[in-house]
């Protein structure tokens, strides 16, 4: 996701493959009043990150892991900022 901005006040499930990514780059806010749910199949790991530019993720809500994985906030090159607001 590239230069946006993103209200979440319900529920985003991210069931991803294995060891692939939601990536927040170019200035993109995600603001979660919601949940973000990360599954993560088969003990893998599924990413919420930044990679180029900024991303920035605003929570008041909850993120949440789900399968045999994990599921991870990771600045890979990029910007990445996790804020709490409230």
């Amino acid at each position: 996701v590239n230069a946006v901005s993103w209200d979440n006040a319900g529920m985003v499930v991210l069931n991803l493959p294995a060891n692939d990514e939601l990536t927040l780059n170019g200035g993109t806010v995600l603001t979660n009043s919601g949940t973000v749910k990360g599954i993560a199949p088969g003990g893998q790991n599924v990413f919420l990150q930044s990679n180029s530019g900024t991303g920035t993720l605003v929570n008041t809500g909850t993120l949440e892991s789900a399968g045999a994985g994990t599921f991870y906030l990771r600045n890979n090159g990029g910007a990445f900022a996790l804020t709490k607001a409230g």
